[in-house]
């Protein structure tokens, strides 16, 4: 097999001492921390200890009892190493399934550290290293989303983060609503986007006792791109606040939120006098990795706020696309289309994003973060009990999850800030959006007709294997059994997602009048790739991955095809 021809400069090979390598390459310097790590804390408890004593004596130690325990733990702990011996093996370059990957070493040792010592990021008296760092890592976050000073905090996952940005959006929304009822007010949408400053000068001017909570007459309602996540009918459900009363915006042909769509959309709730939640774009869908035309959407909503001193909340779901921010500022830019490049630039304009470190970020799980441009939105509705610190400083009166741990944290801080020193994010992040051109280039020399869909702005690459077949239906349907083959054989492992007519007509449409395909069916099946391993391609693989899978592809293709 052809080895692939891939220049490594210097700075490339540093970003590789960031991972542990699929046949565990690193594994001497990583053995060499972990040491370090457990001796430290042995060290750091037995100097703690002062007059406490041995409480474990040797002579504990020799009884039968003890012993016969001991063994019993080594025991299960051999099983559960064995068991886990069959786990998905994420780290390999032929795993492109799914959204993780390889585990970047600073973030898995800063991981330990903080499991090591048990932090709970309720609160400082909880967790005194711990709460700082998640305040530092924050910080790296928020210049990551383009935030001059971003506030906010670590959650277990995106679902989290979103669920938290509702919160908020739903406690503003009805604090105006009850000022502007108070007002005198009554165009609910101009009062659902008063702003801080229309809503402080009604309280000044009448008294917070004046303002009394009422109800809207009309449900509000929440804008987001047809190729949403599925958190957000999610989380509007359980906020109470209905799945029916989430708007999906159209999509253009190329998957992406149609800003004509979203126009048209507002002008409407501002004709029918509907309350207004929000806006929700996204940087980085699950199916195919579209960044939603961001810069578009944020000169939208200015046209239904200008000269208003109105706010509109403008949130960006980035839990996978927002690492490829990083791009922005590096040389490695040059992997970015222009228009791809303007709307992760455009992510500062957002007034909170969603962030998940355990994606692209390369962090263990859980990792996810909510954080708001304005410290006014995110502090909105504080819950605290009688034995935990009280104030602004103390995030966990804020956040929806109670105790949290800080590994999370820890682990994107001392991940971000050991590749500080060599734009590590942008340059493996660069390397997978050259492996996903490469692994495309490969299967477009297949003798199968493969179909390409538009919207695939990060590393995400989903085709479709049309064989010779005329209608969606039969193409769907030897897509499906190819995903199946490919599962059985363990050769790679893949994932696949299906588009739907509801969501995605024009891309569905424009891809079937490419193809020449008779659009007999309501969805489309796509075979998906997600190429974030960063040792996908290496001059020093024996392996050339996109030519072995591309043949691979081609192989289970032709196989069924011909059965």
């Amino acid at each position: 097999m052809k080895k692939i021809d891939l220049h490594c400069v210097p700075q490339d090979v540093a970003v590789k001492s960031f991972f542990l390598g699929p046949s565990a390459e690193n594994r001497e310097w990583i053995t060499s921390q972990v040491t370090y790590i457990l001796n430290s804390w042995f060290d750091w408890r037995k100097n703690f200890s002062g007059g406490e004593g041995c409480l474990i004596s040797d002579s504990d130690k020799a009884v039968s009892e003890f012993k016969t325990q001991q063994k019993w733990s080594e025991d299960v702990i051999a099983s559960l190493v064995k068991r886990f011996e069959s786990e998905i093996p994420k780290f390999s370059p032929r795993y492109i399934g799914h959204m993780f990957s390889e585990i970047s070493m600073p973030a898995l040792l800063g991981h330990i550290i903080t499991l090591l010592h048990n932090p709970n990021n309720i609160s400082s008296e909880a967790s005194t290293v711990g709460t700082e760092i998640e305040k530092e890592a924050i910080y790296f976050l928020s210049e990551l989303a383009g935030y001059r000073q971003g506030t906010g905090h670590f959650t277990s996952g995106g679902t989290v983060a979103n669920f938290e940005f509702l919160f908020r959006a739903r406690e503003r929304l009805f604090n105006w609503l009850n000022a502007a009822a108070a007002a005198g007010e009554k165009d609910l949408f101009a009062a659902s986007i008063m702003g801080w400053s229309k809503y402080n000068a009604i309280v000044d001017s009448l008294g917070q006792d004046k303002i009394k909570k009422v109800h809207p007459t009309k449900a509000p309602v929440l804008l987001v791109s047809s190729s949403k996540h599925y958190s957000w009918p999610k989380g509007m459900h359980y906020l109470g606040l209905g799945e029916e009363n989430l708007i999906y915006v159209d999509l253009d042909q190329s998957g992406r939120m149609s800003v004509v769509d979203l126009y048209e959309k507002l002008k409407f709730l501002q004709q029918e006098n509907t309350p207004l939640l929000g806006v929700v774009g996204i940087a980085g869908t699950t199916e195919l990795g579209t960044i939603d035309p961001i810069s578009e959407i944020a000169d939208v909503l200015k046209k239904f706020t200008c000269g208003k001193d109105g706010h509109i909340w403008f949130h960006i779901d980035a839990a996978y696309g927002g690492f490829f921010r990083s791009l922005v500022k590096a040389e490695s830019a040059a992997n970015l289309d222009t228009a791809t490049f303007k709307n992760l630039l455009s992510m500062s304009e957002a007034d909170s994003v969603t962030l998940d470190p355990h994606k692209l970020g390369y962090v263990p799980y859980a990792s996810g973060a909510f954080i708001c441009k304005n410290s006014e939105d995110y502090f909105i509705k504080p819950f605290t009990g009688p034995y935990i610190k009280s104030d602004r400083h103390n995030l966990g009166n804020f956040t929806i999850e109670g105790s949290r741990s800080a590994a999370g944290a820890v682990a994107t801080y001392t991940s971000m800030k050991c590749f500080q020193g060599s734009d590590g994010y942008a340059r493996i992040l660069a390397r997978t959006m050259l492996a996903k051109d490469i692994f495309k280039k490969a299967l477009q020399k297949n003798e199968m007709k493969i179909l390409f869909p538009g919207g695939q702005d990060t590393n995400i690459l989903c085709f479709s294997v049309v064989a010779g077949f005329k209608n969606l239906s039969q193409v769907n349907s030897l897509n499906l059994r190819i995903y199946e083959r490919i599962a059985e054989e363990n050769k790679y492992w893949i994932s696949k997602t299906t588009l739907t007519k509801h969501h995605f007509n024009l891309m569905i449409h424009n891809s079937c009048m490419k193809e020449c395909l008779a659009l007999d069916s309501e969805e489309m099946v796509l075979l998906r790739l997600t190429l974030m391993n960063p040792f996908i391609i290496s001059k020093e693989s024996p392996v050339d991955h996109a030519t072995r899978f591309a043949e691979l592809i081609n192989h289970v293709a032709y196989d069924l095809n011909h059965k």
